[in-house]
């Protein structure tokens, strides 16, 4: 609360407090540095959360028998696979998906790419059946693609993944936001029509959406109609 209302003295104080409160135990102190880290990438100060969510992340990783580099062009079942079973496993996958997104926003925010975090995170969030989660951050992971130039990766995970999780599981709050990524995503990949005919799809969609969701909506139509304008 002290963060997002951008109080960094209570912050600070916060932090402190909680370090009195916490248990002498691993598990504890785990999960109150990833809020730690999340709280000071709320303020801005975005070199501090990465320096603390790195090593964290390195903890969790080795806690699951894991490394950064074993993980690397892994599929969600052969880490599973690989996963040691502990006996909070599906919290432990939870929480190092989070400091992987923490670490990989605070890369962002300090322009540069998150290497693999985000992609791990993507997998550890499978593994944990968040699916909330799951599509926030490969949402996020679509966005890095295009920043990067690299929209057929954008593209193929959406296709692969995003979607097929979205219908899958009927996720309708998550049809629109997603959907309308991929119409961005289309057009990015030259397929202006087809992205028409994704935004053509939500019409019955719209006069349910809040201020917020329709704004995002109709901004997302302006890009894909300025990219058509200068493809031409």
């Amino acid at each position: 609360f002290d963060a997002e209302s951008g109080n960094v003295a209570a912050v600070r104080t916060a932090i402190e407090h909680a370090k009195t409160l916490a248990p002498d135990e691993p598990e504890h102190q785990r999960v109150l540095r990833y809020n730690i880290a999340q709280a000071l990438y709320v303020l801005g100060l975005h070199a501090e959360a990465e320096a603390l969510a790195r090593p964290l992340v390195d903890e969790y990783l080795d806690h699951l028998g894991l490394t950064s580099e074993g993980i690397i062009g892994k599929s969600s079942d052969q880490i599973t696979a690989m996963l040691r079973q502990t006996s909070t496993l599906l919290s432990d996958t939870k929480h190092l998906a989070d400091c992987l997104d923490v670490l990989a926003r605070s890369a962002n925010a300090q322009g540069r790419h998150g290497g693999y975090a985000r992609i791990h995170a993507l997998k550890f969030y499978q593994l944990a059946n968040a699916l909330d989660s799951y599509i926030k951050v490969g949402q996020d992971l679509v966005d890095e693609f295009l920043m990067r130039n690299e929209s057929k990766d954008a593209r193929q995970l959406i296709e692969d993944h995003l979607l097929p999780v979205v219908l899958e599981h009927q996720l309708l709050d998550k049809v629109v936001p997603v959907r309308s990524q991929y119409a961005v995503v289309l057009a990015y990949c030259g397929e202006h029509a087809a992205a028409m005919e994704e935004f053509a799809r939500l019409v019955p969609y719209r006069p349910g959406l809040n201020g917020k969701q329709l704004e995002e909506l109709n901004n997302q139509m302006r890009l894909v109609a300025r990219l058509q304008l200068a493809h031409r």
